[in-house]
């Protein structure tokens, strides 16, 4: 039997991913780390919420009541953060995704953006 805590803090394939997931990227700035939370999954790509927390090197934990969304538009010392974004599953392994935790709860409030995007009809990054 597979320890299922194995494949944490290992790259990730994005179409391994699944709603509550938390993975970490590179951040904005390219000399950190962003948290970003899984909303949900779909045939072509991952919905994803980035939080505005950096960190100076990859985090092997984090409190997920501790994340906090910020501006949308970066500026002098505030990180960017997403409610939600959509993108392509080839977009997104750009990013070097690293597992953080698994299955965590997305809620109905989280899920507004990617209503939203739904009802839209909107496309990918």
């Amino acid at each position: 039997m597979t320890d299922p805590s194995a494949a944490l803090h290992q790259p990730i394939d994005p179409r391994a991913l699944r709603a509550g997931d938390y993975v970490t990227i590179v951040g904005d700035s390219g000399s950190d780390f962003a948290v970003v939370k899984i909303l949900a999954t779909d045939a072509k790509g991952v919905h994803i919420r980035m939080y505005q927390e950096r960190f100076p090197s990859r985090p092997l934990q984090v409190d997920p009541e501790m994340l906090t969304l910020g501006p949308m538009i970066p500026s002098e010392g505030v990180p960017l953060s997403i409610p939600h974004a959509p993108f392509r599953f080839e977009s997104f392994t750009t990013w070097g995704a690293v597992l953080l935790a698994r299955g965590g709860v997305v809620g109905e409030h989280e899920l507004q953006g990617y209503r939203f995007w739904l009802e839209a009809e909107g496309g990918y990054f």
